[in-house]
């Protein structure tokens, strides 16, 4: 066992600086802010996020990197993993995230910064032993956790822009693979 499986083993998440590059962070960015521009352009309005009012969020337009990344993701794990779905938001000023976990399905999952405007914004958890932490992330930048933990971000956003993306991941073989692979759909991308 590595020693970031080791650590993600005991304590059930774990940061990992540069998980790629900030280039291609970017580049997911601009994808994601295009997309958003496209639906203003088209109907006037954006697709609002229901855990974050006011916040735009789009399902399913990374599922290439959930798939293009699973067995880099499962090496820090120590697991094999299915691919369940992928998830964007943009954060903006004065949005908040509350506490919570994740659906049980969603077992083993990232969050990975694509832009940041430089105005931390600590993302808490609660690791396996009950014990709270604030980690911040920086383009490139990925916090890998186990879905059941309860996780959030610290108080209001007080800058102007942040962009994460979630890659969400069941157990290869595990009860959810039959039922939950693609969340459910023929294949990732739809």
């Amino acid at each position: 066992m590595s020693n970031t499986q080791e650590q993600y083993q005991t304590s059930g998440f774990l940061v990992v600086r540069n998980f790629c590059s900030r280039e291609t962070a970017e580049l997911m960015a601009e994808n994601l802010l295009l997309h958003k521009e496209v639906e203003v352009a088209n109907s006037g309005k954006y697709n609002m996020d229901t855990q974050v009012p006011n916040a735009y969020a789009r399902y399913g337009l990374f599922d290439y990197a959930l798939r293009f990344w699973a067995d880099k993701i499962g090496q820090y794990m120590g697991k094999q993993l299915t691919p369940v779905n992928s998830y964007a938001r943009i954060y903006e000023q004065g949005n908040t995230l509350v506490k919570h976990t994740d659906r049980p399905e969603l077992q083993y999952n990232i969050s990975l910064c694509l832009r940041s405007d430089n105005i931390p914004w600590a993302f808490g958890i609660t690791d396996f032993q009950g014990t709270d932490h604030l980690e911040y992330l920086n383009p490139g930048d990925a916090l890998f956790y186990h879905g059941h933990l309860s996780h959030w971000r610290e108080g209001a956003y007080q800058g102007n822009e942040m962009m994460q993306v979630f890659l969400h991941y069941c157990e290869k073989d595990s009860k959810y693979e039959k039922t939950k692979k693609f969340d459910g759909r023929k294949t990732l991308g739809i």
